[in-house]
Parts: structure tokens; C-alpha cells; sequence
């Protein structure tokens, strides 16, 4: 789940970065927060970086920070539950 809607929200934020240079209609900012909110935070932190798009918008860098580390933690805490797999 996590490596698809990173996909996605990577390949929106290069779309929307072309958009905007070519000052054509942009993707909406809750598409971007939605498919965060269903594991594409390192996508958009990603695309973020690499396009500098949207860097600096507070809530832009509060959804990919803060849905990764979301992600993240679910991910130790299934791990440690699952055994001690670390």
C-alpha cells in the first residue's frame, strides 16, 4: 500500500509541477493529503524534493513528514508485535 501511493503521489507532484510551468489547470491540494493519508507520504516527500514542488507549504511538508513517520512507526510496531523480527 505504501509503495503504490507513493508511486502515485510521486508521479502527481511531477504532473502538477508541469502544470504549473505551464500555467495549466493543477491538481488539487486534498488529492495530494488523501492519497498521503493512504501511504503515499514517502511518494510526496520524494517528489517534493526532487521537483522542489510545493517546499514551501507548512502543510504539504506536515502531510509527508507525518504520514511517513505514521507509516513507520505501524510498520515497527507490527514488526515487534510479530516476534522481535528486528
Amino acid at each position: 500500500m505504501v509503495g503504490g501511493g507513493s508511486l502515485i503521489n510521486f508521479v502527481l507532484c511531477a504532473v502538477d509541477k508541469c502544470a504549473a510551468k505551464a500555467e495549466r489547470r493543477r491538481i488539487p491540494e486534498k488529492r495530494f493529503f488523501w492519497v498521503a493519508l493512504l501511504g503515499g507520504g514517502p511518494g510526496l516527500w520524494l517528489g517534493m524534493r526532487c521537483f522542489h514542488h510545493k517546499t514551501l507549504h507548512r502543510s504539504f511538508w506536515l502531510a509527508a513528514v507525518g504520514t511517513t513517520l505514521l507509516y513507520g512507526a505501524a510498520l515497527l510496531w507490527i514488526a515487534l508485535r510479530m516476534g522481535g523480527m528486528l
